[in-house]
């Protein structure tokens, strides 16, 4: 493991005086219980000099959204009376205003990283990134529910739900389907995540562009874990 510290003083020279920061940087600690863990902007200026400042990447659109989206809840003593603390809004707010504005519309289509879109096959609900062709079997219409999570329903009027009890998902709901939270990735890109609850508490789950196996074929794996590419989808408005 290379921990943060040898990363600054070398052998591996990871962080540089010329590097590029992101701005969460500005708002870092400057002191902590554990230092090892952690490079501090105190840190950076004791190896380049204190006249040394950062230069920042520019934050995306959604990160300027977040940032200005930021309230303010007061001071916390424990921590420094001259700074307030920094807390979002409500999460579900900040998406929802978000996806309302950025890709979500009445009527959308779900495309891979490969470029395939995911449709309807048959008539009794199986779903599968198919091919990299609109037709009206990927067409999904889009319910924002009042808890600021999505639902999506297809074009055999029925809505996507949890069909198998190990985490598989089918189009053959006639009510109670799932509950997505959309998490942004940049470039357009987006996560649908699943909150699940079970006996060692609350679990997050990830939908994926892979297709389930007998017994549950003609469905979409939910996942553990963000697996890469077949977690991540381009939502495409339609209408």
């Amino acid at each position: 493991m290379v921990r943060p510290m040898a990363r600054l003083h070398g052998p591996h020279w990871q962080i540089i005086r010329d590097g590029v920061f992101h701005e969460s940087l500005k708002h870092a600690p400057t002191d902590l219980e554990h230092p090892e863990h952690m490079i501090t902007p105190k840190c950076l200026k004791n190896r380049f000099g204190e006249a040394w400042e950062p230069s920042y990447a520019p934050l995306n659109e959604f990160e300027r959204h977040c940032r200005d989206n930021w309230v303010s809840l007061g001071t916390d003593p424990a921590i420094d009376e001259s700074r307030p603390t920094v807390s979002f809004k409500g999460l579900s707010d900040l998406f929802a205003s978000w996806t309302s504005e950025a890709v979500i519309s009445s009527t959308i289509a779900l495309r891979s990283l490969d470029g395939k879109y995911m449709k309807i096959s048959t008539d009794e609900g199986s779903i599968a990134f198919h091919d990299q062709h609109v037709d009206d079997n990927a067409k999904f219409a889009l319910i924002n529910l009042d808890n600021g999570k999505i639902s999506l329903k297809g074009p055999n009027g029925k809505l996507l739900n949890m069909s198998h009890p190990n985490n598989h998902v089918m189009c053959i709901g006639t009510e109670g389907g799932v509950e997505f939270d959309v998490v942004h990735l940049g470039s357009n890109c987006i996560a649908l995540t699943i909150p699940t609850h079970h006996e060692g508490g609350a679990k997050t789950k990830f939908l994926s562009s892979s297709v389930g196996r007998e017994p549950c074929s003609g469905s979409l794996v939910v996942t553990d874990d963000m697996e890469g590419p077949s977690c991540c989808f381009v939502v495409q408005a339609l209408a």
